[in-house]
């Protein structure tokens, strides 16, 4: 994330309310040097009995401010994919999977991943 010459800190974040309250882990990690967030998101620790369905709607709220208390007036948010441990491929629609292996998809070629970002200034 970037602010242009205003550098900008990632104070917080809140999953409550969001659509990944209920899971089994999520995570913050801010790191102010290089002006990153990291967030962790995962469904279930043992048994699969959470998922997120399809659909639009907030996951978390990140909340930023100016390490110099400028105004932020062009907050630019970049992502990218952190391969995990456990080899984590796609994030797909639950309904798409084959047969009995609700956690296997064999057939990615029609799945789209978008990341979405909705900026708000406070008003």
């Amino acid at each position: 994330m970037s602010a242009g010459q205003n550098r900008i800190i990632a104070d917080s974040a809140i999953y409550t309310g969001g659509r990944v309250e209920n899971f089994d882990f999520t995570g913050f990690r801010p790191d102010t040097a290089t002006q990153c967030v990291m967030l962790g998101i995962m469904a279930n620790l043992g048994a699969v009995t959470k998922y997120l369905p399809p659909g639009n709607g907030r996951l978390v709220t990140i909340f930023v401010s100016s390490a110099e208390t400028k105004p932020i007036e062009n907050l630019v948010i970049d992502t990218t994919t952190l391969m995990p441990s456990n080899s984590l491929l796609v994030v797909a629609n639950r309904s798409q999977h084959q047969g009995d292996k609700v956690d296997s998809i064999t057939d990615i070629s029609s799945l789209n991943i978008i990341p979405a970002f909705k900026v708000k200034y406070p008003e």
